[in-house]
């Protein structure tokens, strides 16, 4: 039980790091479309 736990606290992490990460590169994204446009 204790290693279910811990592996969900894992998970949950990388989930927030992906995010994280997809955020930055939609930002910088819009940034050169405005930058081109």
């Amino acid at each position: 039980m204790r290693n279910e736990s811990i592996l969900v606290e894992q998970i949950d992490e990388l989930i927030n790091e992906f995010e994280l990460n997809l955020n930055d590169m939609i930002s910088t994204f819009i940034e050169a479309i405005e930058v081109s446009t």
